[in-house]
């Protein structure tokens, strides 16, 4: 045989190869991807509003993970993110906040619930306008997995920013807590957010955006 003819019987050899390597991939299905994160609803406020709902969740995600931007109309705060699940009002939530506060430069701390069972689970407070105010909250196993019964456990941190004496003395907050809804049967289907009760609102402007984690 001559070397030409050597090298053509060589190179068809490793054309036939490669083509049974591509009819072997062509014939491989791609595994499933599942979503770790999904943003599965976002509420801008364009109207002063005493809460917000996110209704009808998807229940194909192990946990769900809450951002929000707020502030209140007025320039005095003095109001708080409170949450209750699927038009839960009854005493069947429980709680403990801590809020590190520094006002110019005097700090102080001041520890909220853990006393008892209430009608809703307090979060971050709401700026002042026109300060701004961001809270995230984690709340897990939402949609009881394998239909285990749980008590439904959420963490929360905010920051808050407030200057009503301007910005020399400003007013400032750390702000973290956690706390469980008791009922161990209902998946979470509803979420109402309100601003805290009362006169207290939503201003224009406020961003509330609901995330599902870790797709099921």
């Amino acid at each position: 045989m001559l070397p030409a003819d050597r090298t053509l019987q060589e190179m068809a050899g490793k054309l036939r190869d490669a083509q049974r390597r591509i009819e072997r991939l062509e014939t491989l299905e791609a595994p499933t991807l599942t979503a770790g994160l999904v943003c599965l609803e976002t509420i801008q406020v364009v109207a002063e509003v005493a809460s917000v709902t996110f209704s009808a969740i998807d229940q194909n995600f192990l946990h769900l993970w809450l951002w929000i931007i707020s502030k209140t109309p007025a320039v005095a705060g003095a109001c708080a993110n409170r949450m209750t699940f699927n038009g839960d009002t009854g005493s069947n939530y429980k709680f403990l906040n801590k809020y590190h506060t520094r006002t110019g430069v005097v700090d102080t701390e001041v520890v909220t619930g853990g006393t008892g069972l209430t009608t809703d689970l307090v979060l971050g407070s709401l700026a002042g306008n026109p300060d701004w105010a961001a809270c995230e909250v984690n709340i897990l196993n939402y949609a009881l997995l394998n239909a285990t019964p749980t008590r439904r456990t959420i963490i929360w941190k905010s920051w808050r920013h407030d200057t009503p004496g301007g910005e020399i003395s400003p007013f400032v907050t750390l702000e973290h807590g956690g706390g469980e809804w008791i009922n161990t049967t209902a998946p979470i289907t509803s979420i109402i957010i309100s601003a805290g009760g009362g006169t207290c609102k939503f201003a224009v402007g406020s961003l509330l955006s609901l995330m599902g984690v870790c797709a099921i």
